[in-house]
C-alpha cells in the first residue's frame, strides 16, 4: 500500500537520545539539587523526544489505497473514500509562518506538523493530493 511515508527526521531524534546521556550524566555529576532536577528533568524529555520519534515512523503513510496514520494517540488506516478533506493551515505568528497538515477522515481530526513530518507540510499535501482521487 504505501508509496510514501513522511515521519520525524531519524537522525534527530538519535541526536536527543544522545543528549539524553549527557544530561543524565550531569544530573549525576552535579551535586547542588536544583542542578540535578533541572538536567534530570532535561534528560527525561529528550529521552522522550527521541524514543517517541523512533517508535512512531512513520507517522503518515502514503499510497494508492488511502492514508495510514502513526502517533501517539492515534493508528489508523483510511481508504480514500472515508477521507474527507486534507488541508494545509498556515498561521503567522511573530513573523514566522508555520504550517500544519490537517487530515479530516471518519469523524477523525489529525494535525501533522513539520517536525512530525519530517517534511514541510506543502510538500506533503502535493504528495497526498496526488494520490488522492478526484472528488
Amino acid at each position: 500500500m504505501t508509496a510514501h511515508q513522511f515521519g520525524p527526521n531519524r537522525a534527530l531524534s538519535v541526536l536527543w537520545l544522545a543528549l539524553t546521556l549527557v544530561a543524565a550524566g550531569a544530573a549525576i555529576a552535579t551535586t547542588d539539587a536544583p542542578g540535578r532536577l533541572l538536567a534530570g528533568g532535561a534528560a527525561i524529555v529528550l529521552a522522550a523526544y527521541g524514543i517517541v520519534g523512533l517508535v512512531f515512523w512513520p507517522r503518515l503513510s502514503v499510497g494508492p489505497d488511502g492514508l495510514r496514520v502513526h502517533t501517539p494517540a492515534r493508528r489508523a488506516a483510511y481508504a480514500w473514500p472515508e477521507v474527507d478533506t486534507v488541508r494545509l493551515d498556515e498561521r503567522r505568528r511573530l513573523g514566522l509562518s508555520t504550517g500544519t497538515l490537517e487530515i479530516d477522515a471518519r469523524g477523525d481530526l489529525v494535525v501533522l506538523s513539520r517536525w512530525a513530518l519530517g517534511a514541510d507540510p506543502r510538500e506533503v499535501l502535493a504528495v497526498v493530493q496526488s494520490y488522492a482521487p478526484p472528488k
